[in-house]
């Protein structure tokens, strides 16, 4: 448990560093990317805008084994097409994290399962990005097969996968919704003191 909160704010100070210090809005895409793919075991982690005038969402940013693919995909926010059922149009229209355990076999995959299929994609999620309470992106994250629920319940895994359950184990989300400041060092309280309780 030590290992895992340790991992997990390392990767929130890359974070906010990578807010403090990046020079350009790509600079701190790519950063908040490599920070989000370095706090657990995900084949990629990318970060999606929407594009002016259009209603697609375009990659930015991203981290990981999957990124040339995930560069040349279409992401639409408009509902009941193919592109825009995905996690990332829904969490986007939605603003909430959006979540697929079965990403293979689900259907708001449909736009982009041969692709999945063939990066062995297990269980994706989105979380919505937003300026002003208005969406403006959504970050895309996906683990492997194996380990996503949905693997570990019908898979089968022909030899140990040790490397990629223990960075798996690092990973620990804290989705925040627009809070008051006072609800904010509530939190941060609470995280601190299950750090410490962690470390008796």
């Amino acid at each position: 448990m030590k290992t895992e909160i340790a991992r997990t704010f390392a990767a929130l100070n890359a974070t906010n560093e990578a807010i403090l210090y990046a020079k350009s809005p790509e600079e701190l895409y790519r950063k908040i990317s490599e920070a989000a793919f370095s706090s657990g075991d995900f084949l990629a982690s990318a970060i999606f805008l929407l594009e002016p005038g259009t209603d697609l969402l375009r990659f930015a940013a991203g981290c990981g084994d999957d990124i040339a693919r995930l560069r040349s995909i279409d992401i639409s926010i408009v509902a009941g097409t193919p592109e825009g059922s995905g996690v990332c149009g829904q969490a986007f229209r939605d603003q909430r994290v959006v979540v697929s355990n079965d990403y293979i076999n689900d259907t708001r995959s449909t736009a982009w399962r041969d692709g999945a299929k063939t990066g062995q994609v297990g269980a994706a999620a989105a979380l919505p990005l937003t300026c002003n309470g208005r969406s403006v992106g959504a970050t895309f994250h996906y683990i492997p097969l194996h380990s996503s629920p949905a693997g570990r319940k019908y898979g089968r895994v022909a030899s140990p996968m040790t490397n990629t359950e223990e960075l798996s184990s690092r990973l620990l989300r804290l989705p925040l919704p627009p809070m008051s400041d006072e609800e904010q060092d509530m939190v941060i309280e609470e995280v601190h003191n299950a750090v410490l309780a962690n470390e008796s």
